[in-house]
């Protein structure tokens, strides 16, 4: 007779172990996602915070430019006496020096007071005008203060002042503007007042 064949048993493969991590041991990182160093983190951070800034400097030169540009640069001179003696005949130059045109332009002229060589003040004369048409860019126009219609011219003045207010609506504006421009009369050498600033 032959051998038997006897079975084999199969092997028993040991089961492989499962490690629980325990918080004291910490979870360790899986391969591949490993945290960059600490020195690349902090140059990466700072980097970003570099460009923010930077950002920031250029919006904020952006809208002051933009402010500088569309801002009106309006401004009231005196330009030239029609009666030598009556300071209040003076007519002065409206220049629009801004960039862009001004609209519906209107003007009041304004006496806070005025004194003549014998102790005599008057004030409070108003004079209104209105020029309705544009003033462009770089461009000017003249405007009376024709206060000597309002008081008496026949007294000499030795000081007084005035007060030019302009209202005008600046293009790109949707509301309209006013600025007011105060001048101080002085004699000068020759006994006649003159409007300075």
């Amino acid at each position: 007779m032959g051998k038997r064949k006897q079975k084999r048993k199969p092997r028993k493969t040991p089961k492989p172990q499962v490690k629980i991590a325990t918080p004291k041991e910490g979870i360790q990182p899986i391969e591949g996602e490993a945290h960059p160093p600490r020195g690349k983190r902090y140059f990466s951070q700072t980097i970003t915070a570099v460009r923010l800034f930077w950002g920031a400097i250029a919006v904020a030169i952006a809208v002051l430019g933009a402010w500088v540009i569309l801002k009106p640069n309006v401004h009231v001179d005196p330009y030239i006496r029609l009666n030598p003696s009556s300071p209040f005949s003076e007519r002065f130059k409206l220049s629009n020096d801004g960039y862009f045109g001004i609209y519906d332009v209107q003007y009041d002229c304004t006496l806070a007071w005025a004194k003549t060589d014998h102790g005599l003040v008057v004030h409070d004369a108003l004079i209104r005008g209105r020029y309705g048409a544009s003033i462009e860019a770089g461009q000017s126009i003249s405007i009376d203060c024709p206060l000597d219609n309002v008081i008496s011219t026949d007294a000499h003045y030795v000081s007084a002042e005035i007060t030019l207010g302009i209202e005008f609506r600046p293009t790109w504006y949707f509301w309209r503007k006013r600025k007011q421009t105060s001048f101080s009369g002085q004699l000068d050498s020759q006994g006649n007042v003159q409007w300075i600033y």
